[in-house]
């Protein structure tokens, strides 16, 4: 009896860290699009990439919120997974153990407020308006040369589509996302 109990658990953990990673990777390999990166979006920099990564995670884990069963399960394993991926990064990098805790603890605290800001944004009633607000100061700095109004609608386009999508597409990490060449122009 035991046995099956722990059986059935260890399956479950399995799972959900194959669905984690599979989110994680639809999410990274979205995140990179060419389409995000130009004079008026992105740049192509660590913090480009970590704005883009963020952004995709972000929506994602706004979709888990409604996944049963173990949506909540899976948002957190694919919270851990990301930084797990960010930590192997900054050793590949060289960075000292001491340095990767503070810049762990930093992004942490960046991504939290921005998951909040976009789950805030997506929730309003004016969802376009509050997302280009919620960009422009959190991914560009204020900087108004920067195209923060596609890349809301870039945002809510992507929002709609994981909406639209199964909880078993969504747990299988099939997601299909909008192309950002066809709104970031």
């Amino acid at each position: 009896m035991q046995m099956m109990v722990l059986s059935r658990l260890l399956g479950k953990k399995s799972r959900i860290r194959k669905s984690s990673g599979q989110l994680l990777s639809s999410a990274s390999q979205q995140s990179r699009h060419p389409a995000f990166y130009s004079d008026r979006g992105l740049s192509d920099s660590l913090d480009g990439r970590f704005e883009s990564i963020t952004l995709h995670i972000a929506l994602i884990m706004r979709r888990l919120k409604s996944v049963q069963p173990s949506g909540a399960a899976l948002a957190e394993d694919l919270c851990t997974a990301l930084f797990s991926s960010f930590d192997h990064a900054f050793r590949e990098m060289g960075t000292s153990d001491v340095a990767i805790a503070r810049k762990i603890r930093q992004l942490g605290e960046a991504y939290a407020g921005r998951v909040a800001a976009y789950n805030d944004s997506l929730s309003s009633e004016d969802a376009l308006q509050s997302l280009e607000a919620a960009i422009l100061r959190n991914v560009f700095g204020g900087d108004s040369t920067r195209d923060a109004a596609q890349f809301a609608k870039y945002t809510l386009a992507a929002d709609t589509a994981l909406a639209k999508q199964s909880d078993d597409a969504v747990w299988n990490g099939q997601i299909n996302w909008p192309d950002p060449a066809d709104i970031l122009n």
